[in-house]
């Protein structure tokens, strides 16, 4: 019968060897075999950059799509093209800068909401 591999919450096992090591390490102790990157860690600065550059055109909500809150990130999208449109209107009649003033502010809680969202999936 095999031995069964015991490791703690905050360790792996090395991708060559097999040996326990934790799970911040880049390099078994071990063997020394460089460990790969575990590809369900997300970057915490790629959703925030997503929704800092494409929410100035109107795609804020690309960011949160990509951490896996789809809804808001719908929620963002849409309002982003609408509120995008309407300020696109309200520069060409000059009926005034409330939608362009609402649409930045949500942009920028858009920018560091997402950031919260990352932060708070690599907690747990």
């Amino acid at each position: 019968m095999a031995e069964e591999r015991i490791k703690a919450s905050d360790e792996n096992f090395c991708t060559s060897c097999g040996n326990t090591i934790k799970t911040q390490a880049e390099t078994c102790l071990n063997c020394g075999v460089r460990q790969k990157p575990d590809p369900t860690k997300l970057d915490a600065d790629t959703p925030m950059l997503l929704n800092g550059l494409l929410g100035f055109f109107g795609f804020m909500g690309i960011g949160h799509i990509q951490t896996g809150s789809v809804g808001m990130g719908i929620l963002l999208l849409v309002s982003g093209w609408v509120l995008s449109i309407l300020a696109i209107l309200t520069f060409i009649f000059l009926i005034g800068f409330g939608f362009a003033g609402l649409y930045i502010a949500i942009w920028i809680w858009s920018i560091f909401h997402v950031k919260g969202v990352v932060a708070g999936r690599q907690r747990t």
